[in-house]
């Protein structure tokens, strides 16, 4: 699909945290079921992959911040699974950056 580390002309720096993700179980409710994506550029698009290449979701970034948090729930609303997942963030200009993140889920 893509590689690792793979961007455009311009390097992108987005960092994935907190990575790997370590999380209870569904019925505690004072862990936060999200990912955080930060520096990233102002406008892009993050598109989220399984590790097999199956299209997880798509979180358009367009509010002009450095910062933008997913709830890891699949484009049809569906939590995600204990995994290894893929983003790449594309911008307008052709920018690219992809790279990987853990979920642990407790039971």
């Amino acid at each position: 699909l893509y590689e690792e580390g793979e961007t455009g002309d311009d390097e992108l720096d987005v960092s994935v945290y907190p990575n790997p993700y370590i999380g209870a179980s569904l019925s505690e409710e004072k862990y936060e079921s999200k990912i955080n994506f930060i520096k990233l550029p102002p406008n892009c698009r993050i598109n989220i992959y399984s590790l097999a290449g199956d299209f997880i979701d798509t979180i358009v970034h367009d509010d002009g911040t450095t910062n933008e948090s997913w709830k890891m729930e699949s484009r049809n609303k569906q939590e995600i699974a204990t995994g290894l997942y893929v983003y790449v963030i594309e911008t307008q200009d052709g920018r690219r950056q992809v790279g990987k993140f853990v979920v642990l889920r407790g039971e």
